[in-house]
This record gives structure tokens, sequence and C-alpha cells, in this order.
């Protein structure tokens, strides 16, 4: 096969109208082997289309694309010889062994009517003289209608036509790749997108979080500065509470005094008072009077120590 032909057989932009040869007779079972030792063997790489002017349009695209060269069989101008077949039992038509879709028998016919199969190069001697026809053995030994016969040993791991099959397994496995890769670059950029907007979203995470972390720490230090200075509310409290409680008792024992002192009043105090008692009595009463503006300063002071903690208390 020429490199053009090889080119043209693996070009994608062939349309749906043409089709060629192998892709027809795609059930050859075991006469398979024949068509590759076949004296018109590049004729199974036609490329039949259903009229001349698809092929023209064919042979256009191929030309614009630079796909090769490749030989068309328009079924519209085929017109296939009829032959007759030796009415015996060793010999069998080869079309009659190829399954392919109806459509193309015309082109079928031109290819494959004129070779029989017969059982030895004898008997294909013997019926292409007298029927002017290409006879092949199973084995692959051919006489043709003209008179030359060819034979000998070939190979059978190289087959042509199974080079074809698997070329076209390649090439369908190919496309069937490509599609797929186009899947997933669509669903990469899709995944792309994606990871741009978490990255964007954990960009701003991480601005709020540091955000966040500044301020805490003045909110720390004054948090810190709020409980250090409800400590020293506590502590002057406790400390007032203290004093209150002392001042209390004092001036317990001073009503207490007062109270006795009252009882005393119209009483002859030169009777009942010496004078060093006289003159504790004075010194009492002067302290009352002293005492008494401390100790409301102290009770104010309290009750707003008291409402200041409560307050900070509720705060933090």
């Amino acid at each position: 096969m020429d490199r053009s032909t090889s080119c043209s057989i693996v070009t994608k932009s062939t349309p749906s109208q043409s089709r060629r040869l192998p892709e027809q007779g795609t059930r050859i079972t075991r006469f398979r082997k024949l068509l590759g030792l076949m004296v018109r063997f590049h004729s199974l790489f036609h490329v039949v289309v259903d009229t001349d002017e698809t092929a023209s349009r064919v042979l256009e695209m191929m030309k614009r694309d630079k796909a090769g060269r490749v030989t068309f069989v328009p079924l519209n101008r085929v017109q296939p010889q009829t032959h007759t077949y030796p009415a015996e039992n060793d010999v069998i038509p080869l079309l009659s062994k190829l399954d392919y879709n109806p459509a193309v028998r015309p082109a079928m016919e031109q290819i494959f009517a004129r070779t029989i199969v017969c059982p030895s190069l004898e008997i294909c001697e013997g019926y292409a003289r007298s029927h002017k026809l290409d006879a092949i053995t199973l084995d692959g030994d051919k006489v043709e209608r003209k008179g030359a016969m060819i034979g000998g040993y070939r190979d059978p791991k190289r087959s042509r036509l199974a080079t074809i099959k698997s070329l076209a397994a390649c090439m369908q496995e190919l496309r069937d790749t490509e599609v797929k890769l186009a899947k997933v670059k669509a669903e990469l950029g899709e995944l792309e997108g994606t990871v741009t907007i978490l990255n964007n979203e954990v960009t701003q995470l991480a601005r709020k979080k540091r955000t966040l972390h500044e301020s805490r720490e003045p909110l720390l230090a004054e948090i810190a500065q709020k409980e250090a200075d409800i400590g020293a509310d506590r502590n002057a409290i406790t400390d007032l509470e203290s004093v209150v409680e002392r001042l209390g008792r004092a001036v317990t024992i001073i009503n207490s005094e007062m109270s006795e002192l009252r009882s005393q009043i119209g009483t002859p105090l030169k009777a009942k008072l010496s004078v060093q008692e006289e003159g504790q009595l004075q010194e009492a009463i002067k302290e009352i009077q002293l005492l008494r503006p401390t100790l409301n300063e102290i009770s104010r002071k309290r009750s707003d120590v008291i409402r200041e903690g409560m307050y900070l208390s509720m705060q933090y």
C-alpha cells in the first residue's frame, strides 16, 4: 500500500455517504486470508460512494486537508459484468462467502465476482482456462485467467487486512480518547474555577483571621486592666467594710454612752459626776460630733464602691 493511500485511510473527514470495502465485508469466516492474496488486492482500499458528485466533494475536502490519495467507486457508475460459474462441487464463488451491505453489491461484484475458490492448484488451472476466472486455493496459491500462476510461502502472521482492522480500531480508540480528553479538559477547567474561588475564600478568611487576631490583643489588655481594677476595687471595698465595721462598733458604744448620759439629764451633775467624769463627757460629745460627718462620708463611699463593683461584674 502506498503512503498516500495510507494517509487517506486514516483521515477522519470521510462523509457518511462513503465507505471503504473492508468496512462493508465485516464477516469473512475462513476465506478472510484469501482477500489479501488476490491480484486486485488494492481494490480493497477503494472507497465506495453513492454518486460521482459525492466523490468530487470528498476529493475537494482531501485536497484542502492534504489527506492523501484514494480511488472512489461511485455506485451510479458501476456496471459489473455477469460471470458464469462452473456447476461443480469443487468450486465456490468467493463473493458468496462475504457478508456486506446490499447497497454496495455492484461494487462487491466488480471486485470479487471474478474470483472462485478451488481445493487444488490443478483444479484452479482448469477452471481459469475454461471459464476465464481467477481461481485461488485455500492455501493462497492462485491461477489468473490470463495464465499467470502465483504461489509459495507466505507468513500467516502478516495480514494486511488485519493491519487495516487494527488501524481502524486504533483510530476509533484515538477518537474516543480525544472525546474523553476534551471532557476531562472541560472538567479540569471547571475544577480550576472552583479552586480559584476556594483560594479567594481562603485568602479572605485568612485576612479576617489576621484582623481579628490583631484586634484581640488590645481587647485582652483592656480586659486584664479592668480585671485588675475590679480586684483593686474589691480590696478597697473589703478595707472600707472593715473600717465601717469598726466605726459601727464605735458608734454603738457611743450611742450606748449617749443613752446613758441622756438618762442622767436633769439630775444634778455635781451630785452624780466628778470633775474628771464631766471632762470625759464633754470630750465624748465633741468626738461624736467630729466622727458623725466622717461616718456619713464613709457610708456614702461604701455605697458608691458597691454599685461600681456590681456594674463591672455585669459588664465582664
